[in-house]
């Protein structure tokens, strides 16, 4: 997996939906929802869901939110865009996590944790990188089941570590 170093690739804890920004806005005009709708010409349960961020904004919407707000259609429909963008982002972090959380429950039942976070302290960060390609062949293969557990119990892995202590 690669590593995003461009700040505007970062991940979001959450991503805004751009209903969140029109109650904001409605908010900060006085305005209630119900009247809202009735002024765009919207259902108050459609307007409603979309502020709580349970509907996308569709470009009609935006429109109707335009004629009466300070906020512009386009920048609404860029919101929507990021936030769907944002949302598939989380997910596969989410996926991400999983996958890496499993992987290191399977590796730490064959290898000490905290010696193989002592090798990536301590020893060259190569070192570090060929026990985690050790750690990915072992992975090739799918999860460890218990019979391949089994098999790895009485195995040591290559590490720096365990060669410098011989």
């Amino acid at each position: 997996m690669e590593r995003r170093n461009d700040l505007q690739e970062l991940i979001p804890f959450r991503a805004t939906h751009p209903g969140a920004i029109i109650a904001e806005e409605l908010e900060y005009l006085g305005i209630k929802c119900n009247e809202f709708a009735q002024l765009i010409g919207m259902l108050p349960t459609h307007l409603s869901s979309l502020l709580k961020g349970r509907r996308a904004l569709s470009a009609e919407d935006a429109l109707k939110v335009e004629q009466h707000t300070e906020l512009k259609a386009e920048q609404l429909m860029a919101l929507q865009s990021k936030y769907e963008v944002d949302c598939q982002r989380i997910k596969q972090r989410k996926m991400d996590e999983t996958e890496a959380n499993a992987k290191l429950v399977d590796i730490s039942a064959v290898v000490n944790l905290p010696t193989f976070i002592q090798a990536k302290e301590t020893l060259a960060e190569s070192y570090a990188r060929k026990l985690e390609q050790q750690f990915d062949e072992l992975w090739e293969n799918g999860p460890l089941d218990q019979a391949r557990l089994d098999k790895l119990q009485g195995q040591h892995l290559r590490t720096p570590y365990n060669e410098a202590k011989k």
